[in-house]
């Protein structure tokens, strides 16, 4: 097999393997990612060393600027050399780069996993009450933070679409419902396709956007969330979502019956694809 050969069959298997497998924005996913793409890089100008080809420069210097531009760096270096990053930062993550439990360490770009962490972080931290509101719920470690928030005290409600129009999400949701119920999460069912994107903290910090909690949203694609601090919204998202949403939707019940259950447990261990 010639080198050309070898790297088209490279790049293909890490175009389409790695972000089906790992997710494109998990970090082993990144790390590995980053690896192979410089070593792509190397190979490839060892190979046109003899007859230099346009391009390669430009080649290198666009990989050199997209890692040097998402490698988190500590804030001296971010403060050094992006000033205005820096200050959105500190404007943005209340308490940075000291106190409010954030990552200290930030990339000069947008962070990539900036919605995933904030979610982790907003169900992690919740102390009194949490309100999730999302159409396709299938990630295991999201399902889990969410049980763990309820096992602790927290006084959490899940409302999701009574159907989703996504047949292989809802099997895949209703196979955690006894795990979920046991650890004593409402799970309130709308009866139309619930859409909404949004999550309430110990009615102080809401966030609402685009992202699902499904691993296309939180590993693959590129979301979009507004984060607010702000008991005011916390109240009026109460008033005119929760409290309605709740008198005309039904309780959640466990998965009965063998064959929803086979089918609930096969989407389920599919969830990293959903």
């Amino acid at each position: 097999m010639t080198r050309e050969r070898v790297v088209l069959w490279t790049l293909q298997g890490l175009l389409v393997g790695l972000p089906l497998l790992r997710g494109g924005r998990t970090p082993v996913a990144v790390v590995l990612g980053c690896a192979t793409v410089v070593a792509l890089l190397v190979a490839t100008i060892r190979a046109r060393a003899p007859r230099p080809a346009p391009g390669v420069g430009v080649l290198a210097a666009f990989v050199a600027l997209a890692l040097a531009t998402t490698v988190p760096l500590p804030p001296l270096a971010l403060r050094v050399l992006s000033p205005a990053t820096a200050r959105l930062c500190a404007e943005m993550l209340p308490g940075w780069p000291g106190d409010g439990g954030w990552s200290v360490w930030r990339p000069l770009a947008m962070n990539p996993y900036g919605v995933t962490t904030e979610l982790v972080r907003l169900l992690e931290g919740a102390t009194e009450t949490l309100d999730v509101v999302n159409p396709y719920v299938t990630d295991r470690g999201m399902i889990r933070r969410i049980a763990q928030a309820a096992e602790r005290g927290v006084r959490v409600r899940l409302f999701v679409p009574g159907k989703v129009n996504h047949g292989g999400c809802e099997s895949a949701l209703r196979y955690h419902h006894a795990r979920l119920l046991d650890a004593g999460v409402r799970i309130i069912e709308h009866p139309a396709m619930l859409h909404a994107k949004a999550f309430v903290r110990d009615g102080e910090e809401v966030l609402a956007g685009t992202c699902n909690l499904d691993a296309w949203s939180l590993k693959r694609f590129f979301e979009i969330d507004l984060q607010l601090w702000s008991r005011d919204v916390a109240a009026q998202f109460e008033e005119r979502f929760s409290a309605p949403a709740e008198k005309v939707s039904r309780p959640g019940q466990p998965l009965v019956g063998g064959t929803r259950r086979l089918k609930a447990t096969a989407f389920a261990t599919l969830s990293p694809l959903l």
